[in-house]
């Protein structure tokens, strides 16, 4: 009820923002707001949709199928789609939580409660796990399962490549300290996007940089330009076209 109740006011609040065009106003007020809490309870990948789709209404206008990785990406960058905003800010809270001092004292009973947890996860389907979410524990590890890592421990992580992430506890997690591993996330969510979005019309074709995702960055910039000089029309129709969008 709780997701259902965030996803409403969000879809609400973009159509108030589309009337402004404001991605300040988006970014610093409505999504902060509709998922404060987020980080506790995790997000699922319907969800996840639904505030992308609010994304693309909130800066895009009124969008006809226009994919919604490219429409944030050519609009606000990348790094700030929801599917990658919401599910690091998830994971990056559970290594600061594990690793603060109040802590200490339950990291065991916290091992024995995550290997638990994931061998019930792992015997559920893909489609059934956030059925059985239950707090930031298992909504860490289904996270973690989605991106294709394998969450050995609360805080000793597997990617996709086999490298292990082991943080060390002694260490207070920052920001600057976890950027690798946040960055190395961040990028397998975003291929996972780029290849969904690869496959829809019109998405053949796309230029790889040498991170492998598309080269977006100079019409973001444009349409930046052509924002600030006030032709709004000029954006609308730029982030049409890169987005496979219809008139």
């Amino acid at each position: 009820a709780k997701r259902l109740g965030f996803v409403r006011r969000l879809r609400s609040a973009a159509r108030g923002v589309a009337k402004f065009k404001s991605t300040r106003l988006w970014l610093g007020g409505c999504v902060p707001a509709a998922m404060f809490g987020a980080v506790a309870y995790g997000v699922g990948p319907s969800t996840i949709s639904s505030v992308r789709a609010a994304a693309v209404v909130a800066l895009c206008g009124r969008p006809t199928q226009q994919c919604p990785t490219a429409s944030i990406a050519v609009t606000t960058g990348s790094d700030t789609d929801p599917a990658v905003t919401l599910r690091c800010d998830l994971l990056f809270h559970w290594i600061s939580m594990l690793y603060e001092d109040w802590m200490i004292p339950h990291r065991a009973r916290c091992a024995r409660a995550w290997k638990l947890i994931l061998g019930r996860m792992r015997a559920l389907s893909p489609d059934k796990r956030w059925m059985r979410v239950a707090g930031p524990c298992a909504a860490t590890i289904v996270t973690l399962l989605e991106l294709g890592w394998d969450p050995i421990e609360p805080g000793t992580w597997r990617n996709r490549n086999g490298e292990t992430w082991e943080f060390d506890p002694q260490a207070k997690p920052t920001k600057a300290r976890c950027a690798p591993f946040l960055q190395e996330v961040r990028m397998d969510i975003l291929l996972d996007l780029w290849k969904k979005s690869a496959r829809h019309r019109g998405g053949h074709g796309l230029q790889i940089d040498e991170d492998g995702l598309p080269d977006v960055e100079t019409i973001r910039k444009q349409v930046a330009k052509y924002a600030r000089s006030g032709l709004s029309g000029h954006a609308t129709m730029l982030v049409k076209a890169a987005a496979g969008g219809l008139w």
